[in-house]
């Protein structure tokens, strides 16, 4: 499961790559929905999986636990996104501002916290296409 989650982060920073050379050009707004998806969800790994802030006590270093329910939680929330947009609800609609806090509550969590974070991040996603 984790080499599986490693190999979809990669190629979905790799896509990243590659549509913001496009959105550089174009602009984000001119990109499809499911494109902007990809940059959103690249941003939150970037943010939130891979960087690591040396200076907060909970997020200076990650367990590999907290860092594979992050890997976990980035491929629940593109998969979600995936389906809120081909349910027909616009990408704008999408509250992503609730899903990046709730990443980052993971993200600083302390141990005794992380599964309640965890869940909580889950219901935000699950929550998230919904007005």
């Amino acid at each position: 499961d984790w080499s599986e989650l490693r190999a979809e982060t990669i190629r979905l920073l790799q896509q990243d790559r590659e549509l913001r050379e496009i959105a550089g050009l174009v602009g984000v707004d001119a990109l499809e929905d499911q494109d902007r998806l990809v940059l959103e969800g690249a941003r939150i790994a970037r943010e939130f999986l891979i960087g690591q802030n040396a200076f907060h006590p909970n997020d200076a270093f990650s367990t590999v636990a907290k860092t594979y329910h992050l890997a976990r939680l980035l491929w629940t929330f593109m998969r979600a996104g995936g389906e809120a947009l081909s349910s027909g609800i616009g990408f704008e609609k999408l509250d992503l501002a609730a899903v990046r806090v709730a990443f980052g509550a993971v993200k600083t969590a302390p141990a005794a916290e992380l599964d309640a974070r965890i869940a909580d991040t889950e219901q935000t996603i699950a929550d998230m296409g919904e007005t």
